[in-house]
């Protein structure tokens, strides 16, 4: 990847999951060197292994029940900012 001219801290990166748990590893790795103001990971309620993959600063978000749409979800995160 190269190098970025611009500041990303106060830029979220938004990554929506559902089973994701095989190439989640490796766009988290991938995205390490770009210094994200905060990473929110909106899980449609993977049924495998993705929850247990993100960890440290990284926030989860998931909706209320299975049905709930990623926008409603999107909604509640910037009402939350």
């Amino acid at each position: 990847m190269s190098n970025l001219n611009t500041s990303l801290k106060d830029t979220s990166l938004i990554i929506a999951t559902y089973n994701e748990e095989e190439s989640l590893p490796f766009v988290l790795n991938e995205i390490k060197e770009y210094d994200f103001g905060e990473v929110i990971i909106v899980d449609g309620h993977s049924t495998d292994n993705t929850k247990k993959i993100i960890s440290g600063s990284i926030r989860l978000v998931t909706g209320n029940s299975p049905n709930s749409s990623c926008s409603n979800i999107l909604s509640r995160i910037h009402q939350a900012s």
